[in-house]
């Protein structure tokens, strides 16, 4: 029979209440003579102490918060590019008052204004260095270039209404015999390629690139040249060894830091990547905080399909009553501005988070530790009765039952 009366749920809560503001318990512990053991725990300790130290404060400077920053990036080309007239001489235009207009879209020399199409990119720039120009196409039919799909022997290889792949047009379901071509509704004459020039002097460039950013939470706003004197800028040409701040740069030398050629870029096209890397440490003067430049090419080189890098544009007008338009094909180096920055400041909460963090891990030298006491040290059944008390609930129930 059970002695006594059970206490109350009321009286187990207070005394449950009193008991945590009113008593301290603290882990048991018991120490063995085992110098494997020691060294064991002290080298654990020492690698988690390092690490903390060296990897997470040092490296990783875990004692400072960080941000990425905000970008843009601003870019004017200064300089001229040539070509020869005779490249060009099959679209002077017959109307005089028309051979001026030519003139100015189609001239000896070009600057930023032809070459830089479009005028305007979200943190790019293209550069034009070869052209291929179409005059006076007109919607017609005529035959459609030679390639695969568009060969024929008769008309009815040539489905009315049908498009190839890689076709200008839609067919006609004629077959021309001159060219053994599909004849194709489309603007005609058909881009000429053969109508192509090279641009030359498009190595000696300047690219004048500014570069602004902000950290909203730092209230910090910074730009590359903003720390410069106007006259060094206006001068100044960047070279990543003496000159590695200033903000004019030349195209043929940042092709040649990417490892590239400039002539086979310029004759297939290519994109080019450039990198503006921000990393302040804002401890220190905010002079320090300027940006680091890197350049490399991020097409292959080799490609099969459609390689380098082109578009086209158009441009229109009416013409004695018939729709006449001129198309372009561009080829050139697509720059584009890739900018990376990140600030950091010191901070108690960030050294405080990262210092408890390691000083949580030390406690996985106990768990080791234990564990080899408690699967390797000799005699384990000693170790197990010294650091441990074995209580069976059951038997000590039935001493308090009559």
């Amino acid at each position: 029979m059970l002695q006594g009366n059970p206490l109350s749920c009321s009286t187990i809560v207070r005394q449950s209440v009193v008991d945590t503001f009113t008593k301290y318990e603290t882990a048991r512990s018991v120490r063995f003579h085992s110098p494997c053991i020691a060294i064991c725990n002290r080298l654990v300790q020492a690698t988690i102490i390092a690490y903390v130290v060296i990897v997470v404060f040092i490296m990783d400077k875990g004692y400072q918060r960080s941000e990425e920053g905000e970008s843009s990036v601003v870019v004017r080309v200064v300089g001229l590019q040539q070509s020869l007239r005779e490249n060009f001489s099959h679209l002077a235009d017959r109307d005089p008052s028309r051979r001026g207009l030519m003139n100015k879209a189609l001239g000896l020399t070009w600057d930023s204004v032809d070459t830089r199409v479009p005028a305007l990119e979200h943190n790019a720039l293209f550069i034009t260095t070869k052209v291929t120009a179409t005059p006076k196409q007109t919607q017609g039919i005529c035959a459609e270039d030679k390639f695969s799909g568009a060969d024929c022997m008769r008309d009815s290889d040539c489905e009315v209404g049908r498009s190839i792949h890689l076709g200008h047009g839609l067919l006609t379901g004629h077959c021309n015999r001159t060219t053994n071509t599909c004849s194709v509704h489309a603007w005609c004459p058909l881009e000429n390629k053969a109508s192509t020039t090279m641009l030359t002097g498009g190595e000696r460039l300047t690219l004048l690139v500014k570069n602004y950013i902000v950290f909203p939470k730092f209230r910090v706003r910074r730009r590359n040249i903003g720390d410069l004197d106007d006259s060094y800028v206006t001068n100044c040409f960047y070279n990543n060894a003496t000159d590695p701040q200033c903000p004019a740069f030349n195209l043929g030398y940042i092709i040649r830091l990417a490892g590239e050629d400039y002539d086979e870029m310029a004759r297939h096209g290519a994109i080019l990547s450039f990198g503006i890397k921000w990393d302040c440490d804002l401890d220190y003067h905010i002079h320090h905080c300027t940006p680091k430049y890197s350049f490399r090419r991020l097409d292959e080189r080799e490609g099969v399909i459609v390689p380098g890098w082109n578009h086209r544009r158009s441009g229109y007008w009416e013409e004695e009553g018939v729709f006449t338009r001129y198309l372009y094909k561009h080829t050139g180096i697509r720059i584009v501005f890739n900018v990376d920055a990140v600030a950091r400041k010191f901070s108690y909460v960030q050294t405080t988070i990262n210092l408890g963090s390691g000083l949580g891990l030390l406690g996985v030298t106990t768990i080791l530790c234990d564990f080899m006491l408690y699967h390797c040290a000799d005699p384990q059944k000693r170790f197990f009765r010294s650091h441990a008390t074995m209580v069976d609930v059951d038997k000590d129930a039935d001493g308090q039952s009559s």
